[in-house]
Parts: C-alpha cells; sequence; structure tokens
C-alpha cells in the first residue's frame, strides 16, 4: 500500500480531519492479531504541523530522519505559517527525502503520504518550486475541497 494524498481547500474544509480519520483506518487494517500487538509495534507514524515541525528542527529537537523515512507520514499545513526561504527548503527537503523513500518502497509495503494545505495547485508550485512541486504531483493525488469551513457554518447556524 503505497499511496499518498495532497489535500487542497479552505481553512476548516476538513483536510485535518479527513487525514486523521486515513490514519485512523489504516491504523485498524494493520492490527496485527496475530501477535496481538499495535501498528506502533510494527510501524512507524510521524504527524505534525508544518509550522511546528520547522520551529522544532530550528531549536534542534526535531528528528527529521524519522519523518521522512516513517512508513505513515502526515504532515499538515504546507505553506502555512513561515514565508521565508529557510521554511521552503526545510519542506522541500522533507518532501525530497520522502520521494526518495517512495521510490524505493514496493507496492506491498505500507508507505502513506499524507499532505493539508490551504494553498491552490499554482501556489504550491510558485510557494515550493517546480522540484518540489513535481515530486508532490509523483508521490500524491490532489483532492480539492471545495465547502467552506464547517465550523464557521456552525457557528453561523447559532448566531
Amino acid at each position: 500500500m503505497r499511496f499518498g494524498y495532497c489535500f487542497l481547500g479552505k481553512v476548516g474544509c476538513g483536510k485535518t480531519y479527513l487525514s486523521e480519520i486515513i490514519i485512523a483506518q489504516i491504523r485498524k487494517f494493520f492490527l496485527d492479531k496475530k501477535t496481538e500487538g499495535n501498528i506502533a509495534d510494527k510501524y512507524s507514524v510521524a504527524t505534525g504541523n508544518a509550522e511546528f515541525l520547522y520551529k522544532k528542527y530550528l531549536q534542534g529537537g526535531n528528528n527529521i530522519k524519522f519523518n521522512t523515512k516513517a512508513d505513515i507520514l502526515f504532515i499538515d499545513d504546507i505553506g502555512a505559517g513561515f514565508d521565508t526561504e529557510a521554511y521552503r527548503n526545510f519542506i522541500g527537503w522533507i518532501i525530497k527525502e520522502r520521494y526518495v523513500a517512495f521510490k524505493r518502497k514496493k507496492e506491498g509495503d505500507v508507505f502513506v503520504t499524507l499532505l493539508t494545505t490551504n494553498l491552490k495547485i499554482n501556489e504550491i508550485m510558485e510557494f515550493f518550486g517546480d522540484r518540489v512541486f513535481d515530486r508532490i504531483v509523483e508521490m500524491t493525488t490532489f483532492m480539492n475541497f471545495k465547502n467552506d469551513s464547517m465550523r464557521l457554518s456552525r457557528f453561523k447556524q447559532i448566531g
């Protein structure tokens, strides 16, 4: 199972929620009942907000190699927060390392990449450049969420 998604859409439209459901379902499906173990014993899962990962990296407290080689990698809000060359290079480096690992995996291996962003497709290319964008295109399927914020719609119903 080697796949990925890049979910695009407005704030609050369900991108992160869907990513978390996908991860939970993969965990449930790959639960090893013979050993009564958990996926955490068998598969590595790395999740985090892109801005948080970058701040941890700047502080020297993030194991980036683990993130890039994890069986399941979820990076939330790529392109949000910092708009600096260093940030773009950091996320670009994670994508490059992930791509190298992706190319080495076989079809039967568990290797899932989930990305979310508020950027549009052309903005991802502009923000990260052709090289990073090209790798994202090969590793993921783009899904554009067209709905508005679910949180704001609930708030409007109250008011």
